[in-house]
């Protein structure tokens, strides 16, 4: 589970992700798991959350992000990532979400808890989703 944790800390430093930012992208990357389970498996992991975190910042940054920014930040530990693969990306994610966003305030005080509290903690709680199996991708 470490080899997780050093990408979701690779891709919150490289695409400057706020704390609000990064918990926003495990709600939409949980969201994607509990709409379809069977959507994780050991090769989506790194694709599911590069995207789940460009959309989160797109939704929350004031600054003007884009895809392009956003694979120029990536490309270099990501082979075969492209700004068409980006998009792809992208938009395989909001069709999972139904381009509907999750408004529940308990989930995002639970996994800013868990960040401000325990950095780990927010791991554990994606770890309970089904993710311990999957650390050595």
């Amino acid at each position: 589970m470490w080899q997780f944790h050093d990408l979701v800390n690779f891709l919150a430093e490289r695409l400057m992700m706020s704390c609000e930012e990064l918990c926003v992208a495990f709600i939409i990357f949980e969201s994607c798991l509990r709409a379809r389970p069977r959507i994780l498996t050991a090769q989506s992991l790194r694709p599911l959350l590069v995207a789940s975190c460009v959309i989160s910042c797109k939704l929350l940054s004031d600054r003007v992000l884009t895809l392009g920014w956003a694979c120029d930040q990536l490309d270099d530990m990501f082979t075969g990532l492209s700004l068409g693969l980006l998009k792809a990306l992208e938009l395989q994610v909001l069709v999972v979400l139904d381009w509907r966003f999750p408004m529940r305030s308990a989930t995002y005080q639970t996994y800013a808890d868990a960040l401000l509290s325990k950095p780990g903690k927010a791991f554990v709680l994606l770890a309970t989703l089904g993710l311990a199996g999957l650390g050595a991708s």
